[in-house]
């Protein structure tokens, strides 16, 4: 049996910095009804700007992206507690 690999913070922050249109921060973290969410409305708003709607979904998009900038450093503790591994400090 292996042993999983902890999920880094550096890791997350390059992937939502680089990747983010492609929601490569929550697949990396295994959330996976985020990442098809966020990959529905980024790409959804896209196609939908020349009708004006789309513009409503990448604000979503912006306002969600701004969160995980905020919240990324604990969603990568709850992924790490979800596979079962703890923090070094304790």
């Amino acid at each position: 049996m292996s042993a999983i690999p902890s999920k880094s913070v550096g890791a997350a922050y390059a992937f939502l910095l680089l990747l983010g249109g492609f929601a490569a921060h929550h697949f990396y973290l295994r959330r996976w009804a985020e990442a098809w969410i966020l990959l529905a409305l980024w790409w959804g708003g896209w196609l939908l700007t020349g009708i004006g709607v789309g513009f409503v979904m990448l604000f979503a998009v912006f306002v969600w992206w701004i969160y995980d900038l905020v919240a990324l450093p604990n969603l990568v503790a709850q992924a790490n507690r979800r596979a079962g591994i703890q923090p070094a400090y304790l």
